[in-house]
């Protein structure tokens, strides 16, 4: 797959867009990557969509070109930075994309009370509509045991409050494990069925190769600000594969969230 062990480190993209009407010839798309997140549970949820700015009493101006939005995507993304990261918004709020005449504002957790707090703390355009996931997503997914894999927290229990939790992958087999930066946290709903807490932007296009013996820690972002994280059990999973074998597969373990040592 790729080379050897490198530290972990998010990746932060960003390009921009934004407000205006003239002519245009190109696309612009940002994405934002920060830890991960929980939705809003006590939030009316609708289906996952794109929400447009339009209402009866807000009509969408005339149309206008991918050039134009360049200063209304530039303000959107100076007022984030204004914000400061001990505003939930400037982590819902974590990329934005063109379309023919519209900015389109990815949020994490995409609830009619996050867009109205966007059009409220950053830009209230009718040229800006939302996208991203109104409710939990369920993980769809089998993790494999696999006794020359140990995945583990490094920790028996982490702190509600907690940004992140980190973990030790080893390998324990004579072959070599290859695997990425991607990993999905989630939580348990009260349905039982595990749901994923939302990671935030694009991931570092940085591969791994963990030789026999071999430990690789990591951390996971659980960004409580945004999530509001409650005591409980939740799990991490990891998607690895062997050298020389294309078929990847996931591992996973689970970790504690509360308030004791």
């Amino acid at each position: 797959m790729r080379k050897t062990t490198l530290p972990f480190m998010p990746a932060l993209v960003v390009l921009m867009l934004a407000t205006g009407c003239k002519d245009a010839s190109r696309q612009a798309e940002i994405t934002k990557e920060t830890p991960v997140t929980d939705t809003a549970k006590d939030t009316a949820l609708l289906a996952d969509t794109v929400t447009p700015a339009e209402t009866p009493e807000n009509p969408a101006p005339a149309p206008c070109t991918i050039e134009d939005l360049e200063p209304l995507h530039q303000q959107i993304w100076d007022k984030r930075e204004t914000l400061g990261r001990d505003n939930p918004l400037f982590f819902n709020f974590h990329g934005s994309y063109t379309t023919k005449d519209s900015l389109i504002v990815e949020l994490a957790i995409n609830t009619p009370d996050w867009q109205a707090q966007f059009r409220k703390q950053i830009s209230d355009s009718p040229r800006i509509a939302f996208h991203g996931p109104a409710k939990p997503q369920r993980i769809a997914l089998t993790a494999r045991q696999d006794e020359g894999i140990r995945l583990q927290p490094d920790s028996a229990v982490f702190p509600t409050d907690a940004e992140s939790a980190s973990f030790t992958l080893s390998n324990l087999s004579g072959n070599v494990l290859q695997f990425g930066k991607p990993y999905i946290v989630g939580n348990q709903g009260a349905d039982g069925q595990w749901y994923e807490l939302p990671h935030i932007g694009a991931w570092e296009d940085i591969g791994y190769a963990l030789r026999p013996g071999g430990t690789h820690t990591f951390k996971a972002a659980l960004l409580p600000i945004l999530n509001r994280n409650r005591p409980g059990t939740y799990r991490l999973y990891k998607e690895v594969h062997w050298a020389g074998d294309k078929d990847k597969f996931w591992v996973m373990t689970e970790f504690r969230l509360g308030n004791e040592s």
